[in-house]
């Protein structure tokens, strides 16, 4: 896999948010709080809200399955049960998402042996026969002031010199 593929991780030309309640409040956490932070960080490119219920959400629409949205997505932040991760990342492979971003937890990270490792295993699967990037679990993400990419609206700021990984 070639390192070009990590241009989707820290410039997505697109970013779709699974997880993202249509119902607003002054503290969102979760996907709400990462379609917060983008926007403010100011993110250039489409973003992608999704919620099986739809809706909308700071005036965007909210789309059920990533496989609904109808332009290209280049990363997805799950911010939803890891019970619904597997199905998810069968969505992005159908839509040709190349990176995504487990904020969701419950897989082998907290040295969990069943269902959760079952799970990783799958989308590990997947993500290696499609080349797609994986972020996490149970991790906040990736912050990448040039592009907008952030997943805390607090953190944003001119790019400096200095990278972290």
């Amino acid at each position: 896999m070639s390192t070009a593929n990590l241009d989707a991780v820290f410039n997505p030309g697109s970013v779709a948010i699974a997880g993202v309640s249509t119902k607003e409040t002054a503290e969102q956490f979760g996907g709400g709080a990462y379609l917060q932070a983008m926007i403010r960080c100011g993110f250039k490119g489409p973003l992608y809200p999704v919620n099986p219920k739809g809706g909308e959400v700071m005036g965007l629409k909210v789309y059920p399955s990533v496989r609904d949205i109808p332009g290209p997505v280049d990363y997805v932040i799950s911010a939803i049960p890891a019970s619904a991760a597997l199905q998810l990342t069968k969505d992005c492979v159908a839509k040709g998402v190349k990176a995504m971003h487990f904020f969701t937890s419950g897989f082998s990270e907290l040295g969990q042996k069943g269902e959760g490792a079952r799970l990783e295993r799958e989308i590990l699967a997947l993500a290696r026969e499609h080349g797609m990037r994986i972020i996490g679990p149970n991790c906040m993400g990736v912050y990448c002031p040039s592009s907008g990419v952030s997943f805390l609206a607090d953190l944003c700021s001119e790019s400096g010199n200095v990278g972290a990984i």
